[in-house]
């Protein structure tokens, strides 16, 4: 039990957590979105083949990457669930499967990942366009209400000119709230060091 500033006083576990939600909610609504997001990440642009940003994905073990135009503005999120269903939709085709490296070992990706359909695709065909982002001085609260309401895992963070600037996550967030706690959760951004890069079509 938390013991309250009065002598004697303990709390049970229920205000206990009411205390801890209301204080991290406070927090919330002060810190910034520039503060927990990922700088930098990977983007993809829309003439990029379906292909090329699959193996992107797929090697830097990131399930999302945000779509921008040749002025690095955010126009879309295309993400490895947006993949699938292209694949799956497209139907079976000649089995030439795609390959990938990842963590120096070489895969195989068969089933409904073919890269002749991929190839003709485009990450423009199949991605969702953004209408929901964030700029820098955004506060937490407001990254989760809109996850919430969008019903998204991860928004763009952008500048006045709609230029990428970061993405922030809903890991970001719990991880945040996990430390206002005292847990220490390495960021998996930070572990794998990915520099910004954009795929060329």
């Amino acid at each position: 039990m938390r013991q309250s500033g009065r002598k004697g006083k303990r709390w049970s576990a229920a205000e206990s957590a009411k205390i801890v939600a209301d204080e991290v909610s406070d927090l919330a609504r002060h810190r910034r979105v520039s503060e927990v997001m990922t700088r930098e990440p990977v983007c993809v642009l829309e003439e990029t083949s379906l292909e090329s940003a699959t193996s992107i994905l797929l090697e830097r073990g990131l399930s999302a990457a945000p779509v921008v135009d040749d002025a690095g503005r955010v126009v879309g999120m295309l993400s490895m669930t947006d993949i699938v269903r292209e694949a799956h939709d497209r139907g079976e085709t000649e089995e030439i499967p795609l390959r990938t490296r990842q963590r120096k070992i070489e895969y195989e990706i068969r089933g409904d990942f073919f890269a002749t359909e991929l190839a003709r695709s485009t990450v423009a065909d199949v991605m969702r366009p953004v209408v929901a982002v964030l700029p820098e001085n955004a506060p937490l609260s407001q990254a989760a209400a809109l996850m919430a309401a969008e019903g998204v895992q991860r928004l763009p963070v952008v500048d006045r000119e709609r230029r990428i600037r970061g993405i922030v996550s809903a890991l970001d967030l719990l991880r945040w709230w996990a430390s206002q706690d005292g847990y220490s959760v390495p960021s998996y951004a930070l572990v794998r060091k990915a520099r910004p890069q954009r795929i060329a079509s």
